[in-house]
C-alpha cells in the first residue's frame, strides 16, 4: 500500500513540473506582447495598468495622458458594440435548426404535413420558444451584462478577451468573470482555435479554504492572515488519453471528473501541489481575439492598430500644451536694473527712467494654428480606427440638422455595418457562440433548461444548437446583403411590368416577403402554418366571389321590373340582352 502512494505521488510530482514547464514556454511567447499591451493600457485603457499584477493597487493613473481621444473613442466602441449586439433591452440571439440532409419521411408519416418544414413542427418549435426563454432567463438572473461590457474593452484594447463560466449551485445561476488578459496563457491547435488555456492569479487564503476545503497544505491550512495571497494556476488543456471500457464490440471512454475531453488541475505555484484535479464535456472559458494574424495567437485590435498614431497624437497634445502655456504665460524680458522690483501681474506697476528700456513679453516664434491644424487630423485618425462615425452616426446626422429619410437611415447603417463584418462574425463564432454553449450546458445539468424533444434528437443525432444573431448591427448587414439585391430586382421587375404585363408571374411572392421579413429579424413563431394561409386565401377568394354575386344580382334586380318597357339605349337591361353584362363579369 505504501508502495503506491508512493507513486501516486511521484506522477503527481511529474504532472504538476510538466504543465509548470509548459506554462514557462507559453510566458515566455506571451513576454513578447507585454511592451505593446502596456503602451495600450497606458494610453486607451488604463484601468487595465496592473494587466501584469506587479504594480501597487489603487495607483493615480492617466497622468501621462496629454490626449484624451483614443480613450474616448474606444470608449464609444465599446458601448456602442454592446449596444448593438447584446444589450439587455431586445432580443439578440435565437435558436436556428441544424442544417441536415433532406428527411426521408414515408409516405405515411404525419411530418409530411409540414412540407419538409422541421422549424414548423410543434414539438420543435415548442422546444426552441421554451430554450430561449430560458437562455434569456439565464442571463437576466446573472450578472452576463454586468461584464460583458469589460470582455468587448479588452478584446478592443488588448487584443485577447476571456471569459470563464462557472455554475454557482448555492444560487443555481451561472457566474461569469472576465479575466485580466495579464492572467491569461493561450495555446491554439492545428486549426487556430484556442484549446489550452493557462490562468495565473492570486488567491487570498479564505479564498483558497473556501475553493479548495480540506485539499490545502498544512502550512496553508494554519495561516491565519486571511488577506496572505497566494498564486494559483489553473491549466485545461485537451485530454490525450482518456480512459477506455469496452461495450460489446465499442470501446467507450469512462465518464468521471478525471477523464472528461479537457483536463482542469489548479496548482498551487509556491508550494508545487495539485489543490484540485478534474474535467470539462466543454471548454470553460470563451477566448475572443479580435483579429488574428496568421503567425500569431494573441488577437491584434483597433488599439493596437492606431498605436503610433495614439503615441504621437499625445507627444503632440503634449506639445501643444506647451504652446497653449507660453502664449497665455509668455516670458519676459525685463531689463537688469530691474531684478527683484519688476511686478509682472495685473495692476502691477514697473518704474524707470529709460523708457526704451520696457518691460515686455518675448517672442517665442510659434504658430499655434499649425499645430491644431495637425492635431485635428490626428484625431480623425484615431476616431476612423475606431468606427466613431459608424456609432455615432445618428445622433451627429440629428446634431447638424440633416433630414434623412428611412430608406437613407437604413442604407448607411448597412454599408457601415458592413466594415464591421468580419469583426462581428469572430465575436460570434469564438465569443457568443462558445457563451451559449457553455451556458446551456451549465443550466442543463442545473434542471434549468428544456429537455430536447425525441424527434429533434433523431433528426440531428449529435449536432449542437446554433445561434442567429438578431440585435441591430446584425440586422443591418443582413438588410444590406440580403434585401439589396431583392429591393433592387423588384424595381427593374416592376419597370418590366409596365411593359408587358404578365412578367411580375415569375416570382415567388411568398418566398421574396420570407426573406425580407427574416432580414428585419422576425421570429419563426410570427409566421402563419401554411394550413392557415391556404384556408385565408382561400377565404378571400370566396369573399370576392360573393361581392361578384351580390354585384350581378343587384344590376338584374335594376332591370326586372322594367321588363315590361324596352329597353332604354346603353341600360343595364340594355346591356344584359346584348351580352356585354355576362361577358364582363366572365
Amino acid at each position: 500500500m505504501a508502495e503506491e502512494v508512493k507513486l501516486i505521488k511521484s506522477a503527481e510530482i511529474q504532472k504538476v513540473q510538466d504543465l509548470l514547464d509548459w506554462f514557462g514556454e507559453l510566458n515566455r511567447e506571451r513576454s513578447l506582447y507585454n511592451e505593446m499591451w502596456q503602451d495600450i493600457t497606458d494610453y486607451v485603457v488604463p484601468r487595465r495598468y496592473n494587466f501584469k499584477g506587479d504594480k501597487q493597487r489603487g495607483l493615480t493613473v492617466g497622468d501621462n495622458v496629454f490626449d484624451g481621444t483614443a480613450q474616448s473613442a474606444h470608449d464609444i466602441l465599446v458601448s456602442g458594440f454592446y449596444g448593438n449586439i447584446l444589450s439587455s433591452q431586445f432580443p439578440w440571439v435565437r435558436l436556428q435548426i441544424p442544417t441536415f440532409g433532406q428527411p426521408t419521411f414515408s409516405r405515411t408519416s404525419s411530418m409530411r404535413h409540414y412540407n419538409n418544414r422541421v422549424d414548423k413542427i410543434p414539438e420543435i418549435r415548442t422546444f426552441i420558444e421554451d430554450y430561449e426563454y430560458a437562455l434569456y432567463n439565464e442571463y437576466q438572473r446573472s450578472n452576463f451584462y454586468d461584464v460583458m461590457p469589460e470582455f468587448i474593452s479588452d478584446a478592443s484594447s488588448i487584443g485577447t478577451s476571456t471569459i470563464y463560466m462557472e455554475d454557482d449551485s448555492v444560487s443555481a445561476k451561472t457566474i461569469y468573470t472576465v479575466c485580466n488578459p495579464g492572467e491569461v496563457f493561450i495555446s491554439t491547435n492545428k486549426y487556430g482555435k484556442v484549446d489550452a488555456l493557462f490562468r495565473k492569479f492570486k488567491m487570498t487564503v479564505r479564498q483558497l479554504k473556501q475553493k479548495f476545503p480540506g485539499q490545502l497544505p498544512v502550512e496553508i491550512e494554519q495561516i491565519t492572515k486571511s488577506e496572505t495571497q497566494f498564486s494559483v494556476i489553473h491549466a485545461v488543456y485537451p485530454r490525450s488519453e482518456r480512459e477506455m471500457y469496452q461495450v460489446g464490440a465499442q470501446f467507450v471512454p469512462k465518464i468521471d471528473n478525471k477523464n472528461m475531453p479537457w483536463g482542469s488541475v489548479y496548482i498551487l505555484e509556491e508550494k508545487k501541489v495539485i489543490l484540485s484535479e478534474q474535467g470539462y464535456r466543454q471548454f470553460p472559458y470563451a477566448c475572443w481575439r479580435w483579429r488574428v494574424n496568421s503567425e500569431e495567437s494573441y488577437g491584434r485590435s483597433p488599439s493596437s492598430d492606431a498605436l503610433i498614431t495614439i503615441l504621437g497624437g499625445n507627444i503632440l497634445a503634449k506639445s501643444m500644451y506647451k504652446v497653449a502655456q507660453l502664449a497665455s504665460e509668455p516670458p519676459w524680458n525685463i531689463p537688469a536694473e530691474l531684478r527683484g522690483q519688476e511686478r509682472i501681474v495685473p495692476n502691477g506697476r514697473n518704474y524707470y527712467e529709460d523708457k526704451s528700456r520696457l518691460v515686455q513679453p518675448a517672442s517665442v516664434g510659434s504658430n499655434y494654428a499649425i499645430g491644431t491644424d495637425r492635431e485635428e487630423r490626428v484625431i480623425k485618425i484615431i476616431k476612423d480606427f475606431f468606427h466613431v462615425d459608424f456609432f455615432m452616426m445618428l445622433s451627429r446626422a440629428a446634431m447638424e440638422g440633416a433630414q434623412l429619410s428611412v430608406p437613407q437611415v437604413m442604407e448607411m447603417q448597412s454599408e457601415k455595418a458592413s466594415v464591421l463584418g468580419t469583426i462581428i462574425g469572430r465575436f460570434a463564432s469564438d465569443g457568443l457562440d462558445v457563451i451559449n454553449d457553455r451556458t446551456g450546458e451549465l443550466a442543463t445539468m442545473g434542471g434549468r433548461m428544456p429537455e430536447m424533444p425525441q424527434i429533434m434528437k433523431e433528426l440531428f443525432g449529435g449536432q449542437t444548437i446554433k445561434y442567429e444573431y438578431i440585435g441591430p448591427l446584425a440586422q443591418m448587414q443582413k438588410r444590406l446583403f440580403r434585401t439589396s439585391g431583392i429591393m433592387a430586382g423588384l424595381k427593374v421587375m416592376g419597370e418590366l411590368e409596365t411593359i408587358k404585363p404578365g412578367t411580375m408571374d415569375i416570382i415567388n411572392v411568398d418566398y421574396v416577403a420570407t426573406e425580407l421579413l427574416e432580414s428585419f429579424g422576425w421570429p419563426a413563431r410570427a409566421y402563419n402554418d401554411d394550413d392557415i394561409i391556404q384556408a385565408t386565401r382561400e377565404a378571400r377568394q370566396k369573399q370576392i366571389a360573393q361581392e361578384q354575386s351580390v354585384k350581378q344580382a343587384a344590376l338584374m334586380s335594376q332591370a326586372v321590373p322594367n321588363m315590361s318597357k324596352a329597353a332604354e339605349p346603353d341600360s343595364p337591361m340594355d346591356q344584359m340582352l346584348q351580352g356585354k353584362i355576362q361577358e364582363g363579369l366572365m
